[in-house]
């Protein structure tokens, strides 16, 4: 089996910027999203630089911003039984990579934290030009990787995204929590043993 494995709020948690953002601009959040689309769809694609986003942010509201408050504001943790998890699956010899909507001061963050060090490859929204649900990002990662999508399992937060990866013959799981998933990969063989007892 091959592992596709989301990175917010699977292996990284506390991603979402959009509280912190609306605090300090006064901008409740849902015209905060209204106005930069699903995880900052221009900036996730890589067609939008921060400085340009920034610049429409503040002719749109009428603000005067001067810092990326995405990247200021985004401070995540790793959940270490993730990480532990995914560790196991590389030991017992699976391939596993990470495929993730995100920005490049996000990238960066995580990069610069070594928070990617788990995965043999990391595929990056803004750096393939291309977004999750949409199927092509699903089938560049299986052509890169030489993969069959029934050979495959994807594990990501959000049901259309998983809903995407279905319809490709992909395997897929909506992460909601640790447990109920380490508790699926015991089921199907895929571990020996639960990673972190009794956590």
């Amino acid at each position: 089996m091959n592992f596709i494995f989301d990175m917010g709020n699977v292996l990284s948690l506390g991603v979402d910027v959009i509280p912190a953002i609306s605090e300090i601009t006064g901008i409740a959040p849902q015209e905060l999203k209204k106005f930069g689309g699903n995880d900052f769809l221009d900036l996730s694609v890589g067609t939008m630089e921060a400085e340009e986003f920034w610049q429409a942010f503040n002719h749109h509201f009428g603000t005067a911003v001067e810092r990326d408050l995405i990247a200021h504001c985004f401070s995540p943790l790793l959940d270490r039984r993730m990480e532990a998890l995914i560790i196991t699956l590389r030991d017992r010899g699976f391939s596993v990579v990470c495929g993730t909507n995100t920005l490049e001061s996000h990238y960066q963050h995580h990069l610069k934290q070594g928070d990617y060090r788990v995965f043999e490859k990391v595929y990056a929204s803004h750096h393939l030009g291309l977004v999750k649900p949409d199927p092509r990002f699903f089938l560049t990662i299986l052509e890169d990787r030489g993969w069959q999508a029934r050979d495959t399992l994807f594990v990501d937060d959000l049901p259309e995204n998983v809903a995407a990866a279905r319809k490709l013959g992909i395997t897929a799981w909506e992460y909601r929590d640790y447990p109920p998933f380490e508790a699926f990969l015991l089921e199907r063989n895929l571990l020996a043993e639960a990673v972190l007892p009794g956590a």
